[in-house]
């Protein structure tokens, strides 16, 4: 049984990241994420249910929705899996939290900064290959910050692939322990991120009590089990791609071949035609038909019927 919670499930990434013994941690996190921009110093947990505008509309149900000491909403989320509109799913989240900073009466549209952090268990489609990829409002044109109210970052971890001697920035180090977790003995860089020795404490699977272990446990076995069946359609994508390709490979050839064998058959035909024009010519011109069917290669009977 691995020593450390899995943070990739369900369970395990609210049981580490969403409760207030969590904050040192995913303060260290995000300043890593935010290095050489902004320092937070304290968060508050909002509720991470948060009521529609409309009545009847959809309830948005957050992993971690907080509030950082210099007023910016974030919104940390786990996702496992890619979904056909996973970023327009991301971008409607993080503006509802806009949204629902609306006040009634004269109020001038003024409200915080909201950045949505998502972390990925999937690729993010046109990511090029980036682990951190990161959105903001800017201009087209001149690539200069339009509004610094809303922002984005997704964090692709199956792109990133440093080893542990290999992270260099906080935020290198962060994502491979996140990536890792569950792999590790005792966590790497608390040398350098003292905060990672209270992180291994919340991680312990030892930690849980007998509800919250078999609460872990389903969530990890459901983790698995999904596991097990992406990887199987993976894998059948893969052979059906690969029959397809052997499929239309076969068929080229197949086509490849008949073309041949038809412009051999004509090849061929126009030859004839020349034999019987070269030898039309030199009967006409009086040459013997011995001569003819020496220079064409034609039978008697056919220079005999010209």
């Amino acid at each position: 049984m691995s020593k450390f919670i899995n943070p990739l499930t369900d369970y395990g990434w609210k049981a580490i990241f969403g409760r207030e013994t969590s904050k040192p941690v995913l303060i260290g996190i995000l300043n890593a994420l935010l290095e050489g921009e902004k320092v937070i110093e304290d968060l508050v947990f909002l509720d991470k249910e948060q009521q529609p505008e409309m009545s009847g509309g959809r309830m948005y149900v957050y992993d971690i929705y907080c509030r950082t000491n210099t007023g910016e909403h974030i919104i940390i989320e786990m996702q496992r899996e890619s979904q056909v509109y996973f970023k327009d799913r991301a971008l409607f989240y993080t503006a509802a939290a806009i949204v629902n900073q609306g006040r009634p009466g004269d109020w001038k549209y003024q409200f915080d900064a909201v950045y949505g952090v998502f972390f990925l268990d999937f690729r993010l489609s046109d990511s090029h290959g980036e682990v951190v990829t990161d959105v903001i409002m800017a201009d087209r044109k001149t690539g200069e910050m339009f509004n610094d109210k809303l922002r984005q970052i997704f964090i692709s971890l199956p792109n990133f692939t440093l080893q542990e001697d290999e992270c260099k920035t906080q935020s290198e180090r962060w994502i491979y322990v996140l990536k890792n977790m569950e792999t590790f003995d005792h966590l790497p860089f608390t040398e350098d991120i003292p905060v990672m020795r209270e992180l291994e404490k919340i991680i312990a699977v030892t930690s849980m009590d007998p509800e919250q272990h078999g609460l872990y446990q389903a969530s990890l076995k459901a983790y698995r089990d999904n596991y097990a069946v992406l990887s199987y359609k993976v894998e059948e994508g893969i052979a059906i791609g690969e029959a397809r390709s052997e499929a239309k490979v076969k068929a080229a050839e197949e086509r490849a071949d008949k073309a041949e064998a038809v412009a051999k058959a004509k090849a061929e035909a126009q030859r004839e035609q020349d034999k019987l024009a070269t030898a039309r010519t030199l009967k006409a011109s009086g040459v013997s038909t011995e001569i003819i069917m020496h220079a064409t290669g034609l039978l008697r009977e056919a220079i005999e019927q010209l």
